[in-house]
């Protein structure tokens, strides 16, 4: 099977699960609410933005699974939750374009961020070198590589869509009750750069994270924290059974961080595969 046919087949377990559960613990009245809220993603479309609908989304060329396993670095962006506003109702992520529905423009920090940081990640050598920041925030450049050039993976660890804000006691009830599902996702991928954005800051701990304490405490169990001497922030964590690093990053759309910040854990991961001679192949 392809991959989106492996998720696809995931996702009808995983929606009679959540069913079974909201509806019990009383979060919902009706099955049929749950299945609306419920949001496909995972490996993102590759091809051509369309607007014909009057909604941009992909009018797919079917090169991610290709790209995917082409590429040297593989990369996978796990987020909180989907936010509907006053919708009501779920999205395919799969089909993210970046693009906002109203302005036809790059939407807000969270896809710039998110796309920069993408475009940063995929561009490092095996040599330590990496794009600069002034490349890597240029829209031109990081949506070419998003709609055509590189295969992506993003997940929400919440996949019942919700609102602007994601209490962290809600999201911890989904990792925890869904933390089965959410292992068989990753393990459909199998990558080797897993980018948590779910972060504040430094001291964040792992154990009051419910993304990174998955990662760490029940997937990538011998990742450790890699030290930059001199660095005000710690981002990287390393598996070396899975040969899998583990970004600690701050949420794409946390106000008072700066994107030049935002971008910095770029070059602390290309400092670490050339100090490790990491070769994910």
């Amino acid at each position: 099977m392809t991959i989106a046919e492996q998720e696809n087949r995931l996702f009808e377990e995983w929606i009679k699960h959540e069913q079974e559960w909201l509806l019990a613990e009383g979060y919902f009245k009706r099955k049929r609410t749950v299945y609306n809220l419920f949001c496909y993603d995972g490996l993102h479309v590759t091809g051509e933005p369309d607007k014909s609908s009057g909604y941009w989304t992909m009018e797919p060329d079917n090169r991610q699974e290709k790209l995917w396993q082409e590429q040297i670095i593989k990369p996978l962006f796990i987020t909180k939750d989907y936010n509907a506003g006053d919708k009501k109702v779920g999205i395919d992520t799969r089909y993210d374009t970046g693009f906002d529905n109203t302005t036809d423009y790059v939407y807000h920090k969270f896809y710039a961020r998110y796309l920069f940081l993408l475009y940063g990640i995929t561009h490092i050598t095996s040599d330590g070198s990496y794009p600069s920041f002034e490349e890597a925030n240029n829209p031109d450049l990081y949506l070419e590589n998003f709609h055509h050039s590189t295969a992506v993976v993003r997940i929400n660890a919440k996949k019942t869509a919700g609102g602007k804000d994601c209490p962290k006691q809600v999201l911890c009830d989904y990792v925890s009750h869904d933390k089965d599902f959410i292992l068989k996702q990753l393990d459909l991928y199998k990558p080797n750069v897993i980018v948590c954005c779910d972060g504040s800051d430094y001291c964040n701990t792992i154990e009051s994270n419910p993304i990174m304490h998955l990662l760490l405490k029940e997937k990538y169990k011998d990742a450790k924290l890699e030290i930059f001497q001199g660095e005000n922030y710690q981002f990287i964590y390393y598996s070396p059974s899975y040969n899998t690093v583990i970004i600690h990053e701050w949420h794409v759309s946390k106000p008072y961080i700066s994107y030049l910040d935002y971008y910095e854990a770029v070059p602390q991961l290309a400092r670490f595969i050339k100090k490790k001679h990491l070769y994910f192949k």
